[in-house]
């Protein structure tokens, strides 16, 4: 999203409220979350939960691929993780408490960018491909394995969705809202609508039928 535009009416060049992106930030993720689960379901693929390392909400992904693969590719989520918890906890001993909110948040950007590594030369999908390709040979120890995980993934049974009927919106919206009131005492349509996100997409709701879905399941909870 460009950051600064030109209006057509006046000519003067303007910066976009950055405030309502922030806000949306987490529903436009778990958006894409569920069109991207749809379409792979679509292509044969089926999902299970998995047990987040953190101790957060079980992962979502797809069934028949290597925890350990998924471990490997997901290891620049586990480094900043780690950073984040070591400045925490110097901030905690330099300043005698926990860091606030947006104190956080500035901490969690400082272990972004320190844990950040070199950017590689481009690439070519090809080429890519290659990578990752000698990578989970690595991890699942050879062609063989690799194979097995192939067949495993793409030959699993067809995992029974859960039905999107009016008792399941009924159940669904107080689902909604014990979630919203876990989180805090306050909240926005955004985080409804990521919640109602990552229910809608557990069902069989096509991906055509989501964005109703979800302002249906959204209206039920509020």
């Amino acid at each position: 999203v460009a950051n600064n535009v030109r209006t057509l009416a006046t000519g003067k060049w303007l910066s976009i409220d950055g405030r309502v992106l922030y806000q949306g930030a987490v529903a436009a993720s778990e958006t894409y979350n569920t069109a991207l689960v749809k379409l792979l379901e679509r292509q044969g693929l089926h999902f299970e939960d998995r047990p987040s390392p953190d101790g957060r909400r079980p992962v979502r992904e797809i069934a028949g691929v290597s925890a350990e693969l998924n471990r490997r590719w997901s290891s620049r989520r586990s480094d900043i993780e780690t950073r984040r918890e070591q400045l925490t906890a110097d901030f905690q001993r330099h300043h005698g408490r926990p860091p606030t909110v947006v104190e956080s948040v500035k901490l969690a950007q400082q272990a972004t960018l320190e844990t950040r590594d070199a950017k590689h030369e481009p690439r070519s999908l090809a080429e890519q491909r290659a990578v990752w390709h000698a990578q989970a040979v690595e991890v699942l120890g050879g062609e063989g394995g690799l194979r097995t995980m192939i067949d495993r993934t793409l030959g699993r049974r067809v995992t029974q969705l859960e039905r999107a009927d009016a008792d399941w919106f009924e159940r669904s919206a107080d689902r909604v809202i014990t979630a919203m009131e876990t989180r805090g005492a306050t909240w926005q349509d955004g985080h409804l609508r990521a919640e109602a996100q990552r229910l809608i997409r557990r069902t069989d709701v096509r991906l055509e039928q989501v964005p109703a879905a979800v302002d249906l399941l959204v209206s039920m909870a509020t």
